[in-house]
């Protein structure tokens, strides 16, 4: 997700965020837990930290192939 750089820090990614967590919770199986993954890169972090998310290093680390 990308909020172009005119209409950052006005709320709307964490708004984005929410939302699709509210809908990812809604329509997962009711008898576990959604396994949700993601990359953020370091202005994203706060914003996935904020909304629950937590590093899994060092269990796994994403990577990339050049």
């Amino acid at each position: 997700m990308a909020v172009h750089p005119e209409h950052q820090k006005r709320g709307l990614g964490d708004a984005i965020v929410k939302e699709l967590l509210r809908k990812i919770k809604q329509e997962a199986p009711q008898d576990g837990k959604p396994y949700i993954s993601l990359l953020a890169d370091g202005p994203g972090r706060r914003l996935y930290e904020k909304n629950g998310f937590v590093e899994t290093a060092p269990s796994s680390i994403g990577m990339v192939l050049e």
